[in-house]
């Protein structure tokens, strides 16, 4: 099954036109034009608001995105770290053009597989658009599991300046995650303390930074860049793991391994790939030692699972002022979907 691919829309250039006839009227007059678009800048964007829509993976945060975007007339800037990719549609989650009922998307699909971009790669990007659509549009919408993109556009986040270093990636490449993780305990105890220990990339990155700077830096206190609510999609325990089993088994039914097998035939490399972790890390190694889906999808499943509750442990720990959408399994009904009830309790607090 081919997926529509989203791409990334530019923001338009601000220009200054000179009206003819306006000259005789002087300095005075353009300084009052000038300050007027200025005025009204300044007071879009400071009445302008912010929303995230965040939560763990399978948890219906594009789907709310899409529905509070058209609520609002907004647009969605999404921060996931692997639908920033071409090619990565089925595996990454990424809607479709379809999916998207007209709502502008920004972030997606934007680098070329096989390439692999920073937090800080990934802002120097986004944060342009944002800053675009919070002061000519009257707010944005950020949508999705990347806690770190997340804050890199939320807050007034300074990364690091560490530049890559392929020779050194080269050498981390020969050793385990575990074996990364003792490493950089042993290089800085701090980071360590609060990293994922699971994610091989952020953990090839500090180490990196570690190389180039002698420690990675300690990041300030934190504050917003604009007014901003953020919204956090909890369902119940049960009840995401449900949706999790019924979103994988669609996504291998929608041409899951095709994608894998097409990403291969391309030239895009079995180590990216597998570095990606969760759907093309297990599709991957199944498509390269030839084991079958019945024996990988237990497995994948199993991941995903644990991978949420990292993502709710991330949750609980950085978006404390979070307003949290609850959903149990009790409230599903015939007459209300999933969908249906993270929609209204949303916008319980948009009235508010």
């Amino acid at each position: 099954m081919t997926r529509a691919k989203a791409g990334i829309s530019q923001p338009p250039r601000t220009t200054f036109v000179c009206v003819p006839g306006t000259a005789h009227f002087g300095a005075s007059f353009l300084f009052f034009i000038l300050a007027s678009y200025l005025l009204s800048s300044s007071i879009s964007s400071m009445t302008s608001t912010l929303y995230v829509i965040a939560g763990p993976t399978a948890s219906g945060k594009s789907d709310l995105a899409i529905r509070l975007a058209k609520h609002l007339s907004l647009e969605v800037i999404s921060a996931d770290s692997r639908q920033i990719y071409k090619g990565l549609d089925i595996g990454s989650g990424k809607v479709t053009k379809e999916e998207m009922q007209g709502v502008v998307h920004h972030m997606l699909s934007c680098y070329g597989p096989s390439t692999t971009k920073s937090v800080a790669e990934y802002q120097k990007e986004s944060l342009p658009i944002l800053e675009h659509l919070m002061t000519e549009q009257g707010g944005a919408i950020i949508c999705g599991g990347t806690g770190q993109y997340i804050d890199s556009l939320i807050y007034t986040t300074q990364f690091p300046k560490a530049p890559p270093n392929p020779l050194f990636r080269e050498t981390l490449a020969k050793l385990t995650t575990e074996e990364l993780f003792e490493r950089l305990k042993s290089k800085d105890l701090r980071r360590a303390a609060t990293i994922d220990r699971h994610n091989r990339r952020r953990l090839e990155r500090a180490l990196e930074i570690i190389e180039s700077l002698g420690y990675v830096p300690q990041s300030s206190e934190k504050e917003l860049r604009f007014p901003t609510k953020i919204f956090l999609v909890d369902p119940e325990v049960n009840l995401l793991r449900e949706r999790i089993a019924a979103r994988l088994a669609s996504r291998i039914e929608s041409g899951l391994i095709e994608e894998v097998h097409e990403l291969l035939r391309n030239g895009v490399s079995v180590d990216w790939l597998v570095s990606l972790g969760l759907e093309y890390k297990y599709i991957t190694e199944m498509v390269v030692y030839s084991k079958s889906i019945q024996e990988v999808q237990p497995a994948l499943q199993h991941a995903i699972n644990h991978y949420a509750r990292r993502q709710r442990i991330w949750n609980k720990k950085f978006l404390r002022d979070a307003i949290r959408l609850t959903v149990s399994q009790d409230e599903l009904s015939s007459s209300h979907s999933y969908s249906d009830i993270i929609f209204d309790k949303l916008r319980e607090h948009l009235i508010r």
